[in-house]
C-alpha cells in the first residue's frame, strides 16, 4: 500500500495520513503536500494495528 491520505483540516495545510511500517519513508509526503502539525498512523500490515505516529515538523517526519 502506498502512504493515504485520510483527512484534512479546514481552514489550513494540516493532513492526515496512513502507512504500512514497510512503506518507505522516502514515499512520505513533503512540505509541499503538507504543513506542519499534519500527522501519519503508521499501520502492521500482518498485526492488522497502528504501531506507531509520526508528525511533520515542516521538514522532516518525527515519531512520536
Amino acid at each position: 500500500m502506498a502512504v493515504k491520505q485520510i483527512g484534512i483540516t479546514t481552514g489550513g495545510n494540516l493532513k492526515t495520513y496512513q502507512a504500512l511500517t514497510t512503506d518507505a519513508a522516502n514515499t512520505y509526503p513533503a512540505a509541499t503536500d503538507c504543513g506542519a502539525g499534519s500527522t501519519m498512523r503508521i499501520i502492521d500490515a500482518t498485526l492488522h494495528e497502528v504501531t506507531g505516529f509520526k508528525e511533520f515538523d515542516g521538514t522532516t517526519w518525527n515519531t512520536l
